[in-house]
């Protein structure tokens, strides 16, 4: 909860360190020069990526030098909140664009970093066999390859236990491949197939969605939230808690496409395969079942009217066996393929963009709730007067912290794989 009376407004922001560190290990603070930072999260990429806009006037590209071989210490925090929700991290500089001369002796420029395991992934390639227990693997890289523990600021890392085992070997891959190959075959103890990888500021994540959308709601957003109350002396009274729960933005890009989500698997598929043992083609199918799993909101986004057929896309795999010892048949998730497209695809059947104040304490990955109203006139006898295609419980997929000295805001992207009504029952 953020102390209201220590904060002046809802989008201030404390930037504690901004340091440039050169590859012979220089140190030049540029909190002055940095005009804006942006960092980014998303639960669909593997790490934290981000840039900072660079005013130079004490001709940092030629003292440092800067040649993409230097590190960014960034050090933000939301003023009254804990120190660990502060924003502090390591990242590796890789590349430098948009030079510009502003005046005589002042050059503009952004300077585009990634958490430094991204540094070891690029430069890492695995030639290595791997069994056991899923979860087991992918931790084993994690903290062998990726290294996160033996940082001077070392980071978390949560590995969601899973179900199932596998063997394989990882040719000349990279940690990220390979923890890619794990996640498109984990099962977690309720049998989803939702496995991703991911960073966000609490550090590294492989889970589920299965257990992401069963987390508690941990924010709530609402659209023309009223904040501020007029007293009967006149005074207007703001209420900085509240400013943190309104939307001051939101629009949906590409609300839907149904030829799109044939394509995505989205309303189910069939996989054919070659059986060596029987010697014949086997098919299998998977429809579109809202009760597969966890969900986010009570209510399938499946019209009764809409045509579905898993033969609407098909898919070509391998079925071998005994390629290792007691492991059946580990070369191909034949049997999980066509559910794991469909939940991913259906994760995104709404996709909503927000802007709201910025807190540093906001992470991808994170359970929240939203409430938009009804577009429209809203009549006394309506017993709902929300949206219920925009409203609902969603995951934060991705989010972009956008601070400057003077204010942080946060431009986030929610999911949802459900509604808080039936779509044929629903009357606006």
């Amino acid at each position: 909860m953020v102390n209201a009376d220590l904060i002046k407004s809802p989008n201030d922001v404390k930037i504690e360190n901004i340091t440039l560190i050169s590859s012979t290990g220089q140190l030049q603070t540029i909190i002055n020069q940095t005009k804006l930072v942006r960092l980014y999260e998303d639960i669909f990429a593997p790490f934290i990526t981000g840039y900072i806009l660079v005013e130079d006037s004490i001709n940092l590209i030629n003292f440092m030098p800067l040649r993409g071989q230097e590190y960014l210490d960034i050090d933000i925090r939301t003023p009254t909140l804990p120190k660990e929700f502060c924003y502090k991290q390591r990242f590796f500089i890789y590349a430098m664009s948009d030079v510009e001369r502003s005046s005589h002796q002042t050059y503009t420029y952004k300077l585009y970093f990634t958490s430094r395991e991204t540094i070891l992934d690029n430069n890492t390639k695995m030639s290595l066999p791997h069994s056991g227990r899923i979860s087991d693997i992918v931790s084993n890289i994690i903290s062998t390859k990726l290294k996160v523990s033996d940082n001077d600021l070392p980071k978390t890392y949560n590995v969601e236990e899973t179900s199932n085992k596998t063997k394989f070997i990882s040719n000349f891959w990279s940690p990220v491949k390979a923890i890619n190959y794990c996640a498109n075959r984990a099962l977690n103890a309720n049998n989803s197939p939702t496995y991703l990888f991911f960073e966000n500021k609490h550090g590294i994540n492989f889970v589920s969605l299965d257990t992401l959308y069963q987390l508690p709601v941990q924010y709530t957003f609402e659209s023309n939230k009223r904040t501020s109350s007029i007293e009967k002396d006149g005074t207007v009274t703001k209420n900085i808690s509240k400013d943190y729960n309104t939307i001051l933005e939101y629009y949906t890009d590409d609300p839907y496409n149904y030829f799109d989500r044939i394509k995505e698997g989205y309303y189910g598929s069939e996989i054919i395969y070659y059986d060596i043992l029987s010697q014949q083609y086997v098919h299998k199918g998977y429809g579109a079942n809202f009760g597969d799993g966890a969900r986010l909101n009570k209510h399938s986004p499946f019209n009764v009217t809409t045509p579905i057929s898993p033969k609407s896309k098909l898919i070509l795999g391998h079925q071998y066996y005994n390629n290792y010892e007691g492991y059946g048949s580990e070369t191909s998730n034949v049997k999980t393929i066509s559910r794991r497209q469909a939940l991913l695809a259906q994760a995104e059947t709404t996709k909503l963009k927000i802007v709201v104040y910025g807190r540093t304490d906001y992470s991808c990955g994170i359970k929240v709730n939203v409430q938009i109203p009804k577009y429209g006139v809203v009549q006394k006898s309506d017993s709902n007067t929300l949206d219920y295609e925009l409203s609902g419980n969603y995951i934060i997929s991705a989010l972009s912290h956008n601070i400057t000295k003077k204010e942080h805001k946060c431009v986030m992207e929610l999911i949802k794989d459900s509604y808080i009504a039936e779509v044929d029952s629903y009357v606006q």
